[in-house]
């Protein structure tokens, strides 16, 4: 067993290991670690991607909140990608078609919420089976936004895989007030209602909110409730921060960096922003390795997947995780 000052600064040590991960890359390719250090400062030295730093960090920590909260409840669904992706696509619908952003707010959480709980009824109650589930909904949404684009909702007159483009734009600073809105705004709720407390209890001691009077499933309703407006307001911000149209892509990988923030602070609240910083660094290092060398995206990803492995080794003998 680890003491507890080990385990409290191991965290520490994931810088050193992405540097460790960033010679691999330089020992593998024909990129100079001089220039693959030069491009890995790029994310904090340019003003572009100092920019696009607040914009990612935003998103992926909205979702990072919304994926923890389903985890410290027990539940590992992990559908938050294919949700995120569908809110993405059903707020450019309502753009183009409705132009209401009273209508997106209303909306998209109801069909965020019905979807969240397909995987959950799907598997009904076998955590085993609702990973599995939840994984494969992620590409049953995909498919079904990518026909629904090509079939019913494209402009003809500039691709198949692109919808009509929308008016509704957020500036850079009113995006960061929503988003610290709503973080204030769930903090506020988590505090006056004990969420955290109940949290714990639905997943080790069940039986004490039963014996207590309380409706263990109108917890986890309102709990899920909270997770889906947290994923709408990251895919509002998504969208309107960056695009003037919805277009086809495969997934756009927060769903699953939220995933990845959650395992590196191993459930705790108090620790999602240090991984949150972590992921986001990487997602725009991926952009910049693409950028500057032509190198294949999914190879930076090498640098998560390290962590999240290192993580889950500390984590073993951790019976509270």
């Amino acid at each position: 067993m680890k003491s507890k000052s080990f385990k409290r600064y191991f965290i520490l040590l994931y810088p050193f290991l992405m540097l460790i991960t960033l010679v691999l890359v330089a020992l593998i390719s024909n990129i100079s670690l001089n220039a693959i250090l030069m491009a890995a400062a790029k994310p904090f030295a340019s003003p572009f991607y100092r920019l696009s730093f607040i914009k990612e960090f935003l998103i992926v920590g909205l979702l990072s909140v919304a994926m923890n909260l389903s985890l410290s409840m027990g539940e590992m669904n992990f559908s938050l990608e294919g949700i995120f992706h569908m809110a993405v696509f059903l707020s450019a619908l309502v753009a183009i078609y409705f132009a209401n952003f009273f209508i997106i707010i209303a909306l998209v959480p109801i069909v965020l919420y019905l979807l969240w709980q397909v995987p959950k009824k799907v598997s009904r109650g076998d955590g085993n089976k609702l990973i599995i589930s939840s994984l494969i909904f992620n590409y049953l949404i995909l498919g079904a936004i990518n026909y629904l684009v090509y079939t019913f909702f494209s402009d003809e007159n500039i691709s198949s895989a692109v919808t009509k483009d929308f008016a509704f734009a957020l500036d850079m600073k009113l995006g960061i007030a929503i988003a610290v809105v709503s973080l204030i705004a769930f903090i506020i709720f988590a505090v006056k209602t004990s969420l955290i407390t109940k949290l714990k209890i639905i997943k080790d001691a069940p039986s004490i909110l039963t014996s207590t009077g309380t409706e263990i499933k109108k917890e986890k309703r309102a709990i899920d409730l909270c997770l889906v407006l947290l994923t709408s307001v990251a895919a509002f911000l998504y969208l309107f921060l960056n695009y003037n149209r919805f277009s086809l892509q495969s997934f756009t990988g927060y769903g699953f960096d939220a995933i990845s923030v959650t395992l590196l602070a191993r459930g705790d609240f108090k620790k999602l922003a240090y991984p949150a910083i972590l992921i986001t660094y990487i997602r725009l290092l991926s952009l910049v390795m693409q950028t500057e060398f032509s190198f294949v995206s999914s190879v930076m990803y090498l640098m998560q997947g390290v962590l999240i492995f290192i993580s889950i080794l500390e984590a073993r003998d951790d019976r509270n995780y």
